[in-house]
Order: C-alpha cells, then sequence, then structure tokens
C-alpha cells in the first residue's frame, strides 16, 4: 500500500480486500490502518468499511475502525461513516460506547 501513490487506488485496493475477506480479524486490522494513509477524505468516505460491520464487536478492530474514521478531515464525510456504521449495526451498544470513549 505504501508505494501506491493515488488515494483513489488505494481505496479500490482496499475495497476489493475487504469485499473478499472473510473473518481474519487481523487482516481487518491492518486495512484499517491502511485506510488512515488516505488522504483524501471522499475516498476514505467511500471505503466500504461499512461491510465490516459484523466484526466490529471485537475490541481491536472497534479502535482500528475509530483511529481510521478519525483521520477523515471534513466534518460531513467522518459524520457520513459514522452514521452508516450505526444504522447499519442498528445502534450497537458497543460501538457508540468505542466511539465515545475515543
Amino acid at each position: 500500500m505504501q508505494t501506491i501513490g493515488s488515494d483513489g487506488d488505494k481505496r479500490k485496493v482496499l475495497s476489493t480486500v475487504l469485499a473478499l475477506l472473510g473473518d481474519d480479524r487481523d487482516t481487518l486490522i491492518e486495512i484499517l490502518h491502511a485506510a488512515e494513509t488516505i488522504g483524501s477524505d471522499g475516498d476514505k468516505r467511500t471505503c466500504s468499511w461499512r461491510q465490516r460491520v459484523r466484526t466490529w464487536a471485537r475490541t481491536r478492530p472497534q479502535r482500528a475502525f475509530f483511529s481510521a474514521a478519525n483521520t477523515i478531515g471534513s466534518d460531513g464525510d467522518r459524520k457520513a461513516v459514522l452514521k452508516s456504521v450505526l444504522r447499519m449495526s442498528n445502534r450497537s451498544t458497543s460501538l457508540v460506547t468505542a466511539w465515545r470513549s475515543r
């Protein structure tokens, strides 16, 4: 990922890997950390994080997700990502608690 210069290309690669990823929690965490290197808030917003909501009940993936989400500078893009996760998780108590504790 470090050799990919384009934020759009990084987003495409990460979204593809996320779509193919099974339940490998460690790989999910690495992907979320890689998402932090995307400079474009729009590309971060459209990355396929929302597809992985079911695995975020575990603490480490939650932290990695919120760490990546917190690198989105645009309030509107960050809000869209966080709201979509809350909608898909049925306002999961653990996700709300993790977000508040960041």
